[in-house]
């Protein structure tokens, strides 16, 4: 942040005080309750940006979540020039993560950590075994709506996303992370990047600073107005 802040960059940082995902009802989910950080982000847009400077925004693991869900669900693609989410995030296709068998699917599927983020997201404390622990069927529309993924907005004209994600990640962001960046090209998004960087763990953790060097870059060279 401080090679932003020396090139002249005006900088907002959003910590939650608790998990920005707590759902309080069956009837939630990651989609709806993503609502929160869009409002931030849409606050930020009319409070603090100058009509003729970008808007670029980033967020790790949940925090790519977040940047994701808003350009997906919350149209900030009318208000967003560069979006950066690293290392990845478990949203992407929730239906697969917690419902899928298949093998051939196995890079989506969850542990029992993001199954229980997953609940909490409906309504379920960490202690109760909710619908994505316990794989219940019925859930499979609300996990498909829930997703990052299937049928939300792909397609951003004027914003580039660009992905840098962990290649070694541990806990099963890549495979997730990869299927967004894979439907905005299916739907002809025009800027879409995307960075594997090998060997590093989820959070972009390993023997060099590699990924915020990354993350610096891209921010310093292509957060522009499009």
């Amino acid at each position: 942040m401080t090679a932003w802040s020396e090139a002249g960059f005006r900088l907002v940082r959003v910590q939650w005080d608790a998990n920005w995902w707590a759902g309080s009802s069956e009837t939630e989910g990651f989609a709806a309750l993503a609502c929160r950080p869009a409002t931030v982000t849409n606050w930020v847009a009319d409070n603090l940006v100058d009509a003729d400077q970008p808007l670029c925004v980033e967020g790790g693991s949940g925090g790519a979540g977040q940047v994701a869900y808003g350009l997906t669900h919350y149209d900030l693609e009318e208000r967003v020039s560069l979006a950066v989410p690293w290392t990845g995030f478990w949203m992407g296709r929730i239906d697969l993560g917690c419902l899928d068998n298949d093998p051939r699917n196995a890079e989506l599927h969850y542990g029992e950590g993001p199954r229980r983020a997953i609940d909490l997201s409906y309504g379920f404390s960490a202690e109760e075994d909710g619908p994505c622990l316990t794989q219940d069927e019925s859930f499979r529309a609300a996990f498909a709506e829930a997703s990052i993924s299937v049928d939300s907005d792909l397609h951003y004209p004027n914003t580039m996303v660009w992905h840098v994600l962990a290649g070694a990640d541990e806990v099963g962001a890549l495979g997730q992370g990869l299927t967004y960046s894979d439907a905005m090209l299916r739907a002809g998004s025009p800027h879409v990047r995307v960075d594997v960087l090998p060997g590093l763990l989820h959070g972009l953790r390993g023997p060099t600073d590699a990924g915020a060097l990354k993350i610096r870059d891209v921010i310093m060279q292509e957060c522009v107005l499009r």
